[in-house]
């Protein structure tokens, strides 16, 4: 026997009077765990934000077209203070009436 193998033979009764490799292990597997656990909730937090996103830009949306609105409205009271006439529909009482459709003659 080799002086080499003496030390392998040696070192290998050491690592087998200790729980340190067993605590290695059970510590590597509880870190596997954790981060299969935390994979999960980031990809949940992913998810609500992208989802948060979207909602975001609808309700943006809708703000400006909103604003678009007030703008012309207020383009109108500007109109208004101008003097000019007020645009838009007409009353129904000024508008004139629909026509009736003409009855057909039978031959």
């Amino acid at each position: 026997m080799t002086v080499k193998d003496l030390l392998k033979k040696a070192w290998q009764w050491l690592l087998d009077q200790t729980d340190i490799d067993e605590m290695i292990e059970a510590e590597v597997e509880e870190v596997k765990k954790e981060y299969k656990e935390t994979k999960a909730k980031i990809k949940e937090v992913k998810e609500e934000v992208e989802h948060r996103v979207e909602r975001v830009r609808e309700e943006v949306k809708d703000v400006v077209d909103a604003a678009q609105k007030v703008k012309s409205q207020i383009d109108d009271i500007k109109g208004a203070v101008k003097g000019e006439a007020r645009k838009g529909r007409k009353p129904s009482s000024k508008k004139p009436a629909p026509k009736k459709p003409r009855a057909k003659k039978n031959p």
